[in-house]
């Protein structure tokens, strides 16, 4: 098995487990990872090795990330969108295939291979192509912008819930987040707004998704991005913000970073097993409200005091209310760290996740 072929497994093996986490954040992210990951394994088959960060986090660099979110958006240059087409042309090119390998003995010549896989990487990104014809189609990608994985749930009553994903190019990590509002109420109990409720929170939601799209990196905290959205949200009452940040997937192999488990990934016998992806889940949560000035001419507006633990060490530098380590890795690791447990401060505050070789998850051992 080649080196390429080993990491896209992995990240499959890992991904398709991960996807059945009962905390639906998690969940959420690791079955849009693997929507990604799945796009970028074909889109390389017959190509050169994908490009990955092995000292920030084992994962692809913000190029490879980019290629897959063009190809969605704009299409492959050159390649029709024609869905039966690219069918008909694949079944064509895999019936060449089987004529020189059962008729002819021989194995198919490189250019033929390429084109099959190309074929393939065309059909799914045309499968998932984002149509902007359709208001609020969005595709499962990663993406150094928010603008085509914004989420509205499009309620008004009951709260407001939206979401986004974001490829942070200085870590090399997947970072997607969620964020939940209140519609801001007059004292009679209605909305009080004079053009109705949908366009105000239309208007609003725009000014969360420009926001989302210049703070949602792992240079800004939580509390910033928090800041930011109330400062642009008046209709719009932030209550809670939380920010899932996937990685480094740890692999003696695809990641050169020393890490507390390294020395046990290094031993393994089975280098199925040989890996481990860590995750933390960060929330920052809104308090009080005052009453700020709103500028010249401009009346006063309501602001948000968003919590920050600062009797928690960790949580004061994170600028959060609270958070969450995550480590998974498959059953065959864990039974060589279970024991070891206790040494280790990053598997000791952490959640721990165990796939077996079923696939199966054992959740919070």
């Amino acid at each position: 098995m080649s080196a390429r072929n080993l990491y896209f497994r992995t990240l499959s093996k890992m991904t398709d487990g991960l996807a059945g986490l009962s905390d639906g954040m998690s969940g959420e992210t690791f079955a849009r990872l693997g929507g990604l990951f799945r796009l970028l394994d074909m889109r390389t088959a017959a190509g050169d090795e994908p490009t990955i960060d092995r000292t920030k986090s084992g994962f692809p660099i913000l190029k490879e990330v980019v290629q897959v979110a063009k190809d969605l958006e704009l299409g492959i240059v050159g390649v029709s969108e024609d869905r039966e087409g690219l069918r008909a042309a694949g079944k064509a090119l895999r019936d060449a295939m089987l004529d020189d390998m059962l008729l002819r003995r021989r194995l198919p010549d490189e250019r033929t291979v390429r084109a099959v896989a190309q074929n393939i990487y065309a059909s799914a990104v045309a499968d998932n192509r984002i149509d902007p014809s359709r208001p609020g189609d969005i595709s499962p990608i990663f993406q150094p912008n928010a603008d085509h994985s914004f989420e509205w749930n499009g309620e008004l009553e009951g709260g407001i819930s939206v979401a986004w994903d974001f490829w942070d190019g200085t870590t090399s990590r997947a970072i997607r987040t969620f964020a939940s509002f209140d519609v801001r109420r007059e004292p009679d109990g209605s909305h009080g707004f004079l053009d109705g409720p949908v366009k105000a929170v239309r208007e609003e939601i725009a000014e969360v998704r420009d926001v989302a799209n210049k703070f949602s990196g792992a240079s800004f905290t939580p509390l910033t991005l928090a800041t930011e959205i109330d400062n642009r949200t008046d209709v719009l009452r932030l209550r809670k913000l939380s920010r899932v940040t996937v990685g480094p997937f740890i692999s003696e192999i695809f990641y050169s970073v020393d890490d507390p488990i390294m020395d046990a990934i290094k031993a393994a016998e089975d280098i199925e097993d040989a890996w481990a992806i860590r995750w933390t889940i960060d929330h920052i949560r809104a308090g009080s409200t005052k009453m700020v000035s709103g500028g010249w001419l401009k009346p006063a507006r309501p602001q948000q005091n968003f919590l920050v633990d600062t009797m928690d060490p960790d949580c004061a530098m994170r600028s959060v209310t609270s958070f969450e380590r995550h480590v998974a890795m498959p059953h065959g690791m864990f039974q060589r760290l279970a024991n070891r447990r206790h040494e280790c401060p990053s598997l000791k505050s952490a959640a721990i996740h165990v796939l077996t070789g079923e696939r199966r998850l054992i959740e919070n051992t």
